[in-house]
């Protein structure tokens, strides 16, 4: 999930998706209201918060499990060459 590599919490993500879940009902801002609202008519429910939440965990517990790992495979990354596509 990019929002690890943005090294954002749940919390956080949870305030992208609907920022009243984490301040309140009474909360004036909204990010995904039109796709909130349809959801809720079609499904139920705000499918998307309860997918990407979901997802989260579940990838957040396996990067807890492998984090020595992660540690690992990302210091041996290799650096994209960008020679000859840059000109100044």
């Amino acid at each position: 999930m990019m929002t690890f590599g943005y090294g954002l919490t749940r919390d956080e993500l949870r305030y992208i998706l609907d920022p009243a879940d984490v301040h309140g009902p009474d909360f004036p801002g909204e990010t995904f209201r039109v796709l909130k609202e349809k959801e809720t008519a079609k499904f139920g429910e705000y499918r998307t918060r309860r997918l990407v939440l979901e997802a989260w965990d579940k990838f957040d517990g396996r990067s807890r499990e492998s984090h020595h790992s992660v540690q690992n495979q990302d210091a041996g990354l290799a650096q994209p060459n960008m020679v000859g596509r840059c000109r100044g």
